[in-house]
């Protein structure tokens, strides 16, 4: 048993360049029907960013911070039906997920500030038309940086070899083989998305100079900050 994952200094996955948000969508769809027998959307969590950047931030991320407003927060909180907590909305639903996306995508200019997390739970892989099962998890990012993350689980290292050629036929994204390691009995799992996703208590507004600003916990700040410079890499 082989298991595909990003070490911890790139646990924000593969970088997706400046992919647009309807072709990261349609790419996946593709990809599940070429490779994925069964799987199920987990839900995941949308969080804008209001007001100026942060400093802890490097400057082209400064840049291409967007002008999220608490106006815009608040006709989301319509949209989904439920309450944002300082412009963060937890455990979504699949469906409000697909909602979010749909209006984040109709509404460009909030892209860049805004990241907008689907998680993916696949069960069987297809490969070569027959289901194998697995463990696996993929997590899509949409919106100030696109990206893909890979926790993926195979049997043999061809199963690997497979799901490889369709994600890189489809220029999707591509896996590097150097991330391939044998599982180790008894190894426990780990919970991928509290690396990746602020929690309530990380995140919190501020006025700054007559302005809604944004802070957060030093450890969210870091991670943040290391999400920029891995994806300028």
């Amino acid at each position: 048993m082989y298991r595909y994952s990003p070490p911890k200094s790139n646990v924000w996955g593969h970088s997706l360049g400046k992919m647009q948000p309807a072709r990261q969508r349609d790419l996946f769809a593709e990809f599940l029907k070429r490779a994925v027998a069964e799987h199920s959307f987990t839900g995941g969590s949308l969080q804008f960013f209001i007001g100026d950047a942060p400093a802890f931030l490097p400057l082209e991320a400064q840049g291409q911070w967007g002008h999220v407003t608490n106006e815009d927060v608040r006709h989301f909180e319509q949209l989904l039906g439920t309450c944002a907590r300082e412009g963060a909305f937890y455990s979504l639903t699949s469906p409000q997920c697909e909602v979010a996306l749909t209006e984040l995508i109709q509404r460009s200019a909030l892209l860049p500030g805004s990241i907008l997390l689907q998680g993916v739970d696949i069960s069987k892989w297809l490969i070569e038309g027959q289901p194998v099962a697995t463990q696996s998890r993929l997590m899509l990012y949409y919106g100030m940086k696109p990206c893909l993350s890979t926790f993926l689980q195979f049997e043999t290292t061809n199963q690997f070899e497979f799901i490889k050629r369709a994600l890189a036929d489809l220029d999707f994204c591509r896996l590097n083989e150097k991330h391939l390691k044998p599982m180790k009995r008894g190894a426990k799992k780990k919970d991928w998305r509290r690396l990746m996703l602020p929690q309530p208590n990380e995140v919190s507004g501020a006025k700054v100079g007559g302005r809604r600003g944004f802070r957060c916990s030093a450890s969210w700040a870091a991670r943040i900050a290391q999400f920029y410079h891995w994806a300028a890499e």
